[in-house]
């Protein structure tokens, strides 16, 4: 009788154990919207800059606005710019957009910009050979500058649901807001 009531316990254990393990593969995807007006806060916060580039170029970013690309899975950011050689008494005000593609970032357990293109440079009275310099300048900027803005920081919360663990494979653009899609880690 003892070994039947073992047997029966063990038996039952392992079917609870089973049944735990499966919970996450009955669960699947689960989804995430990021509004628009969210990222557009945590991009406010990093701006204005005011920075000094190759030690030649004042530059000054303000004013960001943020577009998403459904189109093309990316992010545009566009930017007020005032350009100036510190030893010349003149200096071009204009804007500056850039586009990136959406990438999880684990170390910050972030959305940041990936992969950013300059898109459009317009600078008032700018010549052909300052447009192509600032275009330079432009690149640097945009690789230094929105490579370290997180768009969106996840709760810890967000990741883990109902004791099961998800992480992000896709990250998807619409018209006002992102969606991220998890699904329960294997």
């Amino acid at each position: 009788m003892t070994s039947l009531k073992s047997i029966l316990t063990n038996c039952c254990g392992m079917a609870f154990i089973l049944w735990l393990s499966g919970c996450s593969i009955l669960v699947g995807q689960r989804e995430l919207e990021i509004p628009l007006a969210q990222m557009q806060q945590a991009m406010d916060k990093k701006f204005p800059l005011k920075n000094r580039y190759m030690e030649f170029f004042d530059i000054s970013l303000t004013h960001p606005r943020l577009t998403l690309q459904p189109d093309t899975n990316r992010i545009t950011t566009t930017l007020d710019a005032v350009a100036a050689p510190f030893f010349l008494k003149k200096e071009w005000k204009g804007s500056m957009s850039f586009s990136g593609s959406l990438q999880f970032d684990a170390a910050k357990n972030a959305i940041v910009l990936a992969d950013i293109h300059i898109e459009n440079m317009n600078l008032a009275d700018a010549d052909a050979v300052n447009t192509k310099a600032w275009e330079k300048v432009g690149r640097l900027l945009a690789e230094q500058t929105l490579k370290e803005v997180a768009l969106y920081t996840f709760k810890p919360t967000e990741s883990h649901y109902g004791g099961i663990n998800f992480v992000i494979v896709k990250i998807v653009t619409k018209p006002d807001a992102l969606v991220v899609i998890f699904e329960p880690a294997k």
